[in-house]
C-alpha cells in the first residue's frame, strides 16, 4: 500500500505543481507547499485511504498552505509594524504604514469567492471587511496625515481608508481619492500610481479621461496584464463592450496568476 501510495504520488506531483503554480507567481513558493502536501499525502493517504481526485486533493492542500504562510506574514508584519509605532508613536510615516497595513488586511475576507474565484475590491461584500481594523487603520491615518508633510506610506494609507469607510465602490469619495492620487504621483512618479490614477479620474471625470490618462501610462508600465485589465474596465464604462472584450481576453492572456486570468476570462465572455 505504501509503495503503491508512493508511486501515485510522484505521478500527481508534476499536475499539482503546475495547478498551484498557475495560481501563484512564486513558483518557489508553490513548490515548497505542492511537496508539503505530498508529505501529508504520504502520512494520511495510507491510513484514510487515497481521494477520489488525488490531484485536485495535493492542490487544495498546497493552496491552504500557502494562504496560512500569507496570513502568518501578514500578521508578522502588522506585528513589526505595531513595535516600530509604539517606539516612534510621533513619526507620520511608521504611523501611516501601520495603518495601510491595517486597511489592506480588512479587507481580506472579501477577496476570495466561495470557490476560492478572485473578487476585486468594487465587487466585495463589504459586510464582511474586519471594521474593528478598518476603525483602527482610518484613526491611524487620520493622524499621519494631520502631522503634515505625507509621505508615501500615508497617501497610501489615506487612499485605502477612504474606500474602507465609502459603503460602495460608487459612494467612494473619488474626488479625494483622485486629489491623494495626485498628491502620491508627484512624490513618487510610480507608473503602478498613474495607472490607479487613471481609474480615479475616470470616476471623477468619466471613463474618457480615464482612457486618455492610460494613453500616458502605457510605456512606462511596459504593457502587463494590469494595464490591459483597467482598459478592459473603462471601455466597459465607456459603453464599448466590443472593445472592453478584446482588453480583458489581452489581460487574460498576459496574467501569470490563475485566479486573475479565470476572473478576466469571465468578464470577458459576460460581455459577448
Amino acid at each position: 500500500m505504501t509503495t503503491d501510495v508512493e508511486g501515485l504520488l510522484r505521478r500527481c506531483a508534476p499536475q499539482a505543481l503546475g495547478a498551484v503554480a498557475r495560481r501563484h507567481a512564486d513558483f518557489a513558493a508553490a513548490e515548497d507547499a505542492v511537496q508539503e502536501a505530498l508529505l501529508a499525502g504520504a502520512q494520511q493517504w495510507p491510513r484514510d485511504g487515497v481521494p477520489d481526485n488525488p490531484v485536485g486533493w495535493l492542490v487544495r492542500v498546497a493552496v491552504r498552505r500557502l494562504a496560512d504562510e500569507h496570513r502568518e506574514v501578514t500578521a508578522r508584519r502588522r506585528r513589526e509594524a505595531r513595535v516600530l509605532h509604539a517606539a516612534v508613536p510621533d513619526d507620520a510615516e511608521v504611523t501611516g504604514l501601520l495603518a495601510l497595513l491595517l486597511l489592506t488586511e480588512a479587507r481580506r475576507p472579501a477577496r476570495s469567492g466561495p470557490h476560492g474565484e478572485l473578487v476585486p475590491l468594487a465587487e466585495q461584500d463589504r459586510s464582511l471587511w474586519d471594521r474593528r481594523l478598518v476603525v483602527e487603520g482610518v484613526h491611524l491615518a487620520t493622524d499621519a496625515l494631520r502631522a503634515g508633510r505625507p509621505g508615501e506610506h500615508t497617501l497610501q494609507a489615506c487612499i485605502a481608508a477612504l474606500h474602507d469607510q465609502a459603503p460602495s465602490s460608487e459612494a467612494t469619495d473619488w474626488p479625494q481619492v483622485l486629489a491623494l492620487y495626485d498628491r502620491l504621483h508627484a512624490l513618487t512618479g510610480s507608473p503602478v500610481v498613474a495607472l490607479h490614477r487613471a481609474v480615479a479620474l475616470a470616476m471623477v471625470h468619466g471613463p474618457a479621461r480615464g482612457l486618455a490618462a492610460l494613453d500616458g501610462v502605457a510605456e512606462r508600465l511596459g504593457g502587463g496584464h494590469r494595464l490591459h485589465a483597467v482598459r478592459a474596465h473603462l471601455l466597459e464604462l465607456d459603453g464599448r463592450p466590443r472593445d472592453a472584450v478584446e482588453a480583458y481576453r489581452h489581460a487574460a492572456a498576459a496574467a501569470t496568476n490563475l485566479r486573475e486570468r479565470e476572473y478576466l476570462t469571465l468578464k470577458a465572455a459576460r460581455l459577448t
